[in-house]
């Protein structure tokens, strides 16, 4: 669900940039982020019961732009369930 808070103490301090200016970079990348947006292609299919790999290309897609772009990604991922965030996401889960 993210870092409470995260986004708006960055307000300010982000600027838009070509990805080839990140060049021989290594960029972490929020791979949930990616799916979720990912999945936007091809829900209608997922609601309908039937199988589709349109969320993993598009994921794949951006992957490939950033390599074409010299830029080396870090994808991150969810991890387990962590001990100190279970009241958190119980009441998330409420």
């Amino acid at each position: 669900m993210g870092i409470k808070g995260l986004l708006p103490s960055l307000r300010g301090h982000e600027r838009k940039v070509h990805l080839s200016s990140l060049r021989g970079m290594r960029v972490a990348v929020d791979a949930m982020v990616w799916l979720h947006r990912g999945i936007h292609t091809c829900c209608d299919t997922l609601c309908s019961g039937k199988a589709s790999l349109a969320y993993v290309k598009f994921c794949m897609s951006r992957l490939q732009l950033m390599l074409d772009n010299g830029i080396k990604p870090l994808l991150v991922f969810d991890g387990a369930s962590l001990p100190a965030k279970m009241a958190t996401e119980a009441k998330r889960e409420a």
